[in-house]
């Protein structure tokens, strides 16, 4: 049930990434009561699917989830691609607040997991774009594989 969940999970996220890139126009609405700490720690765990439905609830608070950041900075080394990938993400949807990231954001420009990219430079340009000037935001075509 929990991998059901988790895959769905990543689902909407992606079908929200790609929607959002596209129109300009989607209003988002935010989580303000996500457990946040709770979410924090399950970064921490041993299974990935733990760790997937703790950055997309982190993702789902967007400026709400600003105390995650260092935990999501440490996320975007995961073992994982899509650990990495929906880390970066819940920056992206923290916004301005998650700007501390931006240098893990960049070193992550040039890593041997290719399908993380576009995420990386989504959170960059969201987040600051004056911090990179010359990366254009990416079309995602087709979700991580978990």
């Amino acid at each position: 049930l929990l991998r059901s969940l988790t895959m769905l999970g990543v689902f909407a996220v992606c079908v929200g990434v790609l929607v959002g890139c596209g129109s300009g126009q989607l209003k988002q609405t935010y989580n303000e009561d996500a457990d946040i700490d709770g979410a924090v720690a399950n970064l921490q765990s041993d299974d990935k699917d733990i760790r997937v439905s703790a950055c997309i609830a982190i993702s789902e608070a967007g400026p709400y989830g600003e105390a995650a950041v260092p935990a999501l900075i440490e996320a975007l080394n995961d073992p994982e691609p899509l650990v990495q990938s929906l880390a970066a993400y819940a920056l992206m949807e923290i916004g301005e607040a998650a700007k501390p990231a931006i240098p893990a954001l960049l070193a992550k420009m040039d890593q041997p997991h290719p399908e993380v990219t576009p995420s990386v430079i989504n959170a960059i340009r969201a987040i600051d774009p004056s911090a990179a000037p010359g990366i254009q935001v990416q079309n995602v075509e087709t979700p991580p594989e978990p």
